[in-house]
């Protein structure tokens, strides 16, 4: 049987989210816009403008009012009973409380912990903040993990709603040929095969 790895993001494809991203001007700090995540994935900043992601921060904001994507969900524990190593691979920095949002996680039967444990770890990739984008943030991300467990898969999965952060991951087919790579688009309930079959 094949080894896999898994990622799944969590806005808009494990979760529907209802945190926004707020468009600050630079200088006086003064919010311009607040964006949906589907907004934000296709927004372009002008000069004056910065991104401010203080909701996405907010384990109650998210507890609160994020509703589970029960297909995505029961996939992810299903693939996860199946062997495959899950890791949901966030645009989001750390939460204000960590221990709030894996209590919530839990309750959907998604195994939250520390990749070392066999667990569903969280990698949260707006940490990165020297990297512009996030869709090469995740990329960046899965380079370093694939560079140093490579021996430990034969293929490599990513589930996301954004075809920015799929295109981004699928590139990684060509830095390791001899793995296989494939992308699922998640738009709402639809799971569709993006890149990889």
């Amino acid at each position: 049987m094949n080894k896999r790895l898994i990622f799944v993001d969590i806005d808009e494809t494990l979760f529907f989210t209802k945190a926004l991203i707020y468009v600050r001007d630079k200088n006086t700090k003064k919010i311009l816009k607040k964006l949906s995540n589907k907004e934000f994935n296709t927004y372009k900043l002008k000069n004056n403008e910065e991104f401010s992601f203080e909701e996405f921060r907010s384990s109650d904001i998210f507890v609160e009012g994020s509703s589970p994507n029960k297909i995505m969900i029961y996939i992810v524990n299903e693939l996860f009973k199946k062997g495959a190593e899950v890791a949901l691979l966030t645009a989001r920095q750390d939460f204000d409380n960590k221990d709030k949002l894996i209590e919530y996680l839990k309750k959907f039967g998604l195994n939250i912990g520390h990749y070392k444990n066999k667990d569903i770890h969280i990698i949260r990739t707006g940490n990165y903040i020297n990297i512009d984008s996030t869709a090469e943030r995740k990329k960046y991300i899965v380079n370093k993990i694939l560079e140093k467990r490579i021996n430990d898969f034969d293929e490599i999965v990513l589930y996301d709603d954004n075809e920015e952060n799929l295109n981004k991951f699928y590139e990684l087919q060509n830095e390791f040929k001899n793995k296989k790579f494939f992308t699922f688009k998640v738009e709402g309930n639809n799971i569709i095969p993006y890149k990889g079959f």
